[in-house]
């Protein structure tokens, strides 16, 4: 499986998917000019060419954009958990990978069924203060992983940058709504939520560069292996030839 995943065309992927992240940024931003915002939830469609085209409301649930992002964060969190079978090979603890996977998969279900909102409304306090235990923890783990994930090629960079855009996107929601949860700026949902998607796309292909470098190592030390006996075959002394024997004639 890991190998599978290592073959994988991390280029093209992040061509398509972030293409597919761009759509989604561009319909968004049709849905919140062309919808409206009402008692505490969005109500309309987009207006492209003459149709009328539903399911792109970005800050909602259960549609098109929610399961793109949910999907992002389920692959990176498989990823993860994939990797971490063999990263011994590269002295990467798998107890270092599990939980930021366990994590990413956490965080796949709140974006799908926003537990974060139904959270927030029933305790009654802004869901940012309830998680901050979550994000505490989630920062401790990541930084733990970092040193292991900086001698694995570009695996550090696309991680810490994933982490960002997702800590952005947090800060972006966090300036939104004001002291009595009234919507301040609707065009902000657009950054806020492809940022999100743009982080998790970025956890992924973190992941599977770390694969990739794995693969690497252990082809290398396979070659080296197979290499040594060889190097000992040939460096080993030749034995004398038998004397000819005497002619009996």
């Amino acid at each position: 499986m890991l190998n599978r995943i290592a073959r994988i065309d991390q280029r093209r992927l992040a061509v398509v998917l972030g293409a597919f992240i761009v759509g989604f940024g561009i319909m968004g931003s049709f849905y919140i000019r062309d919808a409206s915002y009402i008692h505490g939830g969005w109500v309309g469609k987009v207006h492209l060419f003459g149709y009328r085209i539903k399911g792109f409301n970005l800050d909602g649930e259960m549609n098109l954009p929610t399961a793109f992002s949910g999907l992002l964060l389920v692959a990176a969190c498989a990823a993860g958990l994939i990797v971490s079978t063999q990263s011994r090979k590269i002295q990467i603890p798998a107890a270092r990978l599990v939980p930021v996977a366990l994590l990413i998969g956490y965080m796949s279900l709140d974006e799908v069924w926003q537990f974060h909102e139904r959270l927030e409304t029933w305790v009654g306090i802004d869901w940012q203060a309830l998680y901050i235990p979550i994000f505490a923890v989630a920062g401790i783990i990541g930084l733990s992983l970092l040193p292991h994930l900086r001698r694995a090629g570009n695996s550090a960079n696309l991680f810490l940058a994933g982490a960002g855009a997702w800590a952005v996107s947090q800060v972006i929601e966090g300036l939104q709504w004001d002291s009595h949860d009234h919507l301040r700026a609707a065009w902000s949902i657009v950054p806020e939520e492809t940022l999100e998607m743009t982080g998790s796309l970025l956890f992924l292909l973190a992941f599977l560069a770390l694969a990739r470098h794995i693969v690497a190592v252990a082809a290398t030390r396979g070659q080296q292996s197979d290499s040594q006996p060889r190097a000992a075959a040939q460096l080993a002394p030749v034995p004398p030839s038998p004397p000819d024997s005497p002619d009996p004639r």
